[in-house]
């Protein structure tokens, strides 16, 4: 599977911005996958450019450094057959914190309808590089 980059959302920073300044902590509470693809994510994007197909909790969590977390995310071997092409990031207050797209779908099938499986798993580490 190809590097992909996240790109944190203006509303996600915000959230943030909020949250640290209030003495909270922002709650990454669910990713989605979706079948948009091709594109570039920006900052001002507020939800999947395609069709959501999945949407899961993160695995786990993990404190890299300050300004630095990683959140793994798993597509579990039953489900599919599909085909994605981006992922996103959720708080738990809905909104969309991150978002990042592939270049081209990538297929998953599923353990349930197919001799081939596949579990797909995603680390994904999310800087912001603001300072927060």
């Amino acid at each position: 599977m190809p590097d992909i980059q996240f790109v944190v959302t203006n509303a996600g920073i915000e959230a943030a911005i909020n949250a640290e300044q209030q003495g909270l902590k922002i709650v990454v509470s669910h990713f989605s996958i979706g079948t948009g693809y091709g594109y570039t994510p920006t900052v001002n994007d507020v939800d999947l450019h395609g069709n959501m197909l999945y949407r899961g909790e993160p695995a786990k969590y993990r404190y890299v450094n300050p300004n630095t977390r990683l959140f793994v995310c798993n597509l579990p071997p039953e489900i599919g057959p599909f085909e994605f092409g981006e992922i996103a990031l959720w708080l738990d207050t809905g909104v969309l914190f991150a978002l990042c797209a592939f270049d081209s779908p990538i297929s998953k099938y599923s353990s349930i309808e197919s001799t081939i499986s596949s579990s797909v798993t995603f680390n994904c580490i999310l800087t912001l590089a603001q300072g927060m």
